[in-house]
């Protein structure tokens, strides 16, 4: 568990967001995207969500953004 942690910062608190360089590099583009699902998903809604497609799509982009 240390080890996802570790991986994972914004586990522990949602401002570790932040100390993924990955995302910082996201915040600080010029080029700013926002995905489809950010506006069409009502995540207050109960159920199971999934999330999956191709790689390099912007899944965990998209996840990243509902953390932060």
């Amino acid at each position: 568990m240390i080890d996802l942690e570790r991986f994972n910062p914004w586990w522990i608190r949602s401002e570790g967001i932040e100390a993924d360089p990955r995302w910082r590099a996201f915040k600080n583009s010029r080029l700013h995207w926002e995905p489809r699902l950010l506006r069409e998903l009502d995540l207050n809604e109960e159920g199971v969500y999934t999330l999956r497609g191709p790689r390099q799509v912007g899944k965990t982009t998209l996840i990243k953004i509902w953390i932060s």
